[in-house]
């Protein structure tokens, strides 16, 4: 296991903060939430921002296997 550090890799792009190993991300500040079943409440493998639309959405459920059609909008999530 080698740990880098900025003086060797200047340029190297930085996902990972060297002092903390939390994702540095440039949109900090956005509001992002990960999307529920609507048949079994699990999470799904979708995750959305606060600014992301959408309309007659196939959502897929690996777990319970169910497919339902949503629209999202400010994080409200409406089942078709």
């Amino acid at each position: 296991f080698h740990t880098f550090s900025e003086t060797q890799y200047p340029l190297l792009p930085c996902l990972y903060s060297f002092k903390s190993d939390k994702k540095v991300n440039d949109m900090a500040n956005v509001i992002s939430e990960w999307v529920r079943c609507f048949v079994c409440g699990n999470k799904t493998r979708l995750q959305i921002r606060a600014d992301t639309e959408l309309k007659s959405f196939p959502l897929y459920c690996p777990k319970c296997r169910q497919e339902s059609l949503i629209d999202a909008k400010d994080l409200l999530l409406k089942n078709i």
